[in-house]
């Protein structure tokens, strides 16, 4: 009897081992695999990847050009900014040429990429002229439309990018 005892106490000694290197690999397994995920989505994301995705199966930008007036002539300096009136998409810049002439960007994985997202965008202008120890440009366009949050200006970007040549003329309030 005293045979078949030990030979049961090397067995329980024996089993906590094989309990404990099972119960190990079933953490460290899933963990592995996981860090590899992000380890390669990390990969992914530095190299641009999203973006790629995005444009392949999300929204795709669309080209957005106009042009820009105020008490018809051009507004020749400065920059439109646009920004999500309704949905959630990020908002675009175009700088104005001498013509008032712009074309829209879009900022994505730190570069302008040529596009908008299509949507409603609040429209601002912001041009304005800077003096010499002037902090912040004075506007040379009504007030209320040089700020992306105090603007009224609203266009529709549309998915077909021949609907998405906007002409504004802005007046005197």
């Amino acid at each position: 009897m005293s045979d078949s005892t030990e030979e049961t106490n090397d067995q329980t000694s024996v089993e906590p081992n094989k309990s404990s290197t099972f119960q190990l690999q079933r953490i460290l397994i899933p963990l592995i695999g996981l860090a590899s995920i992000v380890a390669l989505v990390a990969v992914g994301l530095s190299m641009g990847w999203d973006a790629k995705l995005s444009s392949s199966f999300g929204p795709s930008l669309v080209k957005v050009t106009g042009s820009v007036t105020y008490n018809g002539k051009p507004v020749s300096t400065g920059y439109i900014q646009t920004a999500p009136a309704e949905g959630n998409f990020r908002g675009a810049l175009g700088p104005l040429d001498e013509n008032g002439n712009f074309e829209l960007s879009t900022h994505i994985q730190g570069s302008l990429t040529k596009g908008a997202y299509a949507g409603i965008h609040k429209f601002a202008v912001v041009a304005g002229e800077s003096k010499p120890g002037q902090f912040a440009p004075t506007p040379i366009v009504p007030t209320k439309v040089f700020d992306i949050l105090t603007t009224d200006l609203r266009i529709s970007v549309s998915r077909d990018p021949a609907k998405n040549q906007f002409k504004i003329d802005l007046q005197d309030d």
